[in-house]
């Protein structure tokens, strides 16, 4: 970013990784992406990435509003015909109560604000086009296709991949169609950085392995665990959660705090036989399954081989907690008080707000040595990066 700045050119070599890449086909770049690209520019390092973190919590936020309008829509459609006016009004407005809600739920959830504390560049953009992908994969529509291709360009190679297993999911059950012109959609968008990666990065590099790539699984039983309980590096380092749960890997890759919300899934039952709501259903049965991957019960396990690109199994909360998320709202209809209604909306707004602004652990210092060497234009040719040149 410096380098287009100050040089107005833009570089297509990078040399400080390893012994040299691609910029364009660096896989875990966001370059190619303009909404994080454009800011950065504009407003330089660091300062330009605090601009990308809130448009992308707001992009979230309105991505599952927009998501939570369609399902509800089609969920009041069907009783026009029994109510009054007066019902449809009420019933419309409590409609878009819940939706605001669910989108504030979203935003404020920990999965972001995690990702935010952690680094995660590349998640913390690609978070706001879960919702969008979900609503096209529930209206069948090949359009999903370019969402993975938009999620590529983000750099977020795991993301990619649960977009893939979630459509491979609906569309192995029946409800997918259309893959040919899914998998055109995404090469459309996807390829000003896919062609440059596949003939300039995948010849001369591989993906750094020396990880396990079952290692942070999370039980399916205890999968549920990251969803209710808050922030805290201290918490989940405690001796006795990490030989519990097996909390003993990256505190930030499990956080999802969405809180007492999950309640409301206690009343799945209830709306069981929704067609949208099945297939969540599942894509959550999927997710957990994932997470649990180090497990010899999940189905994963024996994949686990063909998977050594991907580390960290409890990277899949990012992808679910759109699905928690929208099962969350769904159950939550079944609220007859608008007092209620708007109660947790306040609610949820204090507490997306405190989690966006107190929730990390706070810097022990003035200014982070991370943000200092960027303000003072220090290179880094030391720093962590997944992919090595390949052996001779």
């Amino acid at each position: 970013m410096d380098t287009i700045r100050s040089e107005k050119r833009f570089p297509l070599w990078n040399p400080y990784v390893a012994t040299g890449i691609s910029v364009l086909g660096d896989p875990l770049s966001a370059v190619t992406y303009p909404p994080y690209l454009l800011p950065m520019l504009a407003f330089g390092v660091p300062d330009g990435w605090w601009v990308v973190v809130w448009l992308h919590a707001f992009g979230a936020g309105v991505a599952m509003w927009m998501l939570l309008k369609k399902i509800l829509d089609s969920r009041f459609r069907g009783n026009d015909n029994k109510d009054s006016g007066n019902d449809n009004k009420d019933s419309g407005n409590d409609k878009n109560l819940l939706a605001l809600w669910g989108g504030l739920l979203y935003m404020g959830a920990g999965a972001f604000a995690a990702r935010v504390a952690a680094g995660h560049i590349e998640k913390v953009l690609s978070y706001p086009w879960y919702p969008v992908f979900l609503l096209l994969l529930l209206r069948k529509s090949a359009l999903a296709g370019a969402i993975a291709g938009v999620v590529f360009l983000t750099g977020d190679v795991y993301g990619l991949l649960f977009l893939m297993i979630f459509y491979g999911v609906v569309w192995v059950v029946g409800e997918g169609r259309a893959v040919g012109k899914a998998a055109l959609a995404f090469l459309a968008v996807g390829a000003v950085k896919l062609v440059p990666f596949v003939r300039d990065v995948l010849p001369v590099m591989e993906r750094f392995g020396v990880f396990d790539p079952l290692r942070g699984s999370i039980d399916v039983w205890w999968s549920w665990l990251p969803f209710v309980m808050p922030l805290g590096v201290s918490f989940y380092d405690r001796p006795l959660l990490q030989r519990l749960f097996s909390f003993w890997y990256n505190w930030y890759e499990y956080y999802a705090f969405i809180g007492l919300p999950m309640v409301f899934l206690l009343w799945l039952p209830k709306i069981i036989k929704r067609r949208e709501v099945q297939i969540l259903l599942l894509l959550a049965a999927v997710g957990v399954a994932f997470i649990a991957r180090g497990s010899a019960y999940s189905p994963w396990y024996g994949l686990a081989p063909i998977l050594t690109w991907f580390r960290t199994p409890q990277r899949m909360y990012g992808a679910m907690t759109s699905v928690v998320v929208v099962l969350i709202v769904l159950c939550a209809q079944r609220l007859k008080k608008r007092t209620v209604l708007w109660a947790m909306l306040t609610v949820t707004f204090l507490v997306s707000g405190w989690q966006m602004t107190k929730a990390l652990k706070p810097p022990g210092r003035v200014e982070d040595t991370q943000l200092y060497r960027i303000r003072e234009k220090v290179p880094i040719v030391d720093y962590y990066y997944g992919w090595m040149p390949k052996a001779p």
